[in-house]
């Protein structure tokens, strides 16, 4: 009788054991925390590269003073409309405050702008006289602040405004009859830029943006001395610049 109670408790002993194992194994197991996901910002370093084109004008006059053979007089007074493409990089900073964004941003450009006109002047020593006027610009950069909201999370709708310093030349030529006289004033001049752009960060790390700048240099001058075949006399050429930019870019952001 005692043996026949032992086997069935070991075998009801048994049984509760493989049941709470069954059990057990049907649990659903807790998973793991989560980490927390880092929240999207547009602060820090980045740099790029753009591309795009320009058209701008050099507004200019040009002028001769004490000839023998005219009167003082304005040679041309003119704008000449100068277009091309422009390419480059920039590097900058942003700092992201909610919904806004401040940054600082600096660029560098070259330019294939170029425009040349030519104008009729009154006859020198009774021979035609002709002038001609060719205005280029080299190559031009701005340091900017920028100031922009972000309408939803990856993208950036800015202003910019700041310094430029433009690389202009502009080559003046006198023909009067077989005989020319040129000069180049080439130099290069500080100014102001504003515009405006949108920004969009299309995979971690990496934006596009399109961006439109107006530039204004300082004025441009030079002037040469006539020879004495032609009546002597003083040549001057001044001017400025203006650009409008539209160009399109990526950035990489570290």
């Amino acid at each position: 009788m005692h043996t026949r109670l032992s086997a069935v408790v070991a075998i009801s002993a048994l049984l509760a054991t493989g049941v709470s194992a069954s059990y057990a194994a049907d649990l659903p197991v807790k998973a793991p925390p989560m980490a927390p996901a880092i929240p999207f910002t547009w602060t820090g370093f980045y740099v790029g590269a753009n591309l795009g084109g320009a058209w701008g004008n050099f507004n200019g006059s040009s002028s001769l003073a004490g000839n023998a053979f005219v009167a003082d007089t304005t040679l041309s007074g003119s704008t000449s409309n100068t277009s091309g493409v422009i390419g480059g990089g920039q590097i900058g900073y942003n700092w992201q405050f909610n919904s806004f964004v401040l940054g600082v941003e600096a660029d560098i450009q070259g330019s294939s702008q170029d425009r040349t006109d030519t104008f009729t002047c009154p006859a020198i020593g009774g021979a035609a006289c002709t002038f001609t006027n060719q205005a280029r610009l080299n190559a031009f950069a701005t340091i900017r602040g920028r100031i922009g909201f972000t309408p939803w999370e990856r993208s950036l709708i800015y202003f910019t405004g700041g310094w430029a310093w433009m690389n202009g030349t502009d080559t003046a030529t006198l023909n009067v009859g077989a005989t020319s006289v040129s000069f180049d004033t080439s130099n290069s001049r500080s100014g102001w830029t504003v515009g405006g752009g949108w920004e969009w960060m299309f995979i971690d790390h990496w934006s596009a943006k399109i961006e439109y700048l107006y530039l204004r240099s300082e004025d441009i001058n030079g002037s040469t001395t006539l020879p004495v075949a032609l009546g002597g006399g003083t040549l001057t050429e001044t001017g400025h610049f203006t650009n409008n930019v539209v160009r399109v870019g990526v950035n990489y952001h570290f």
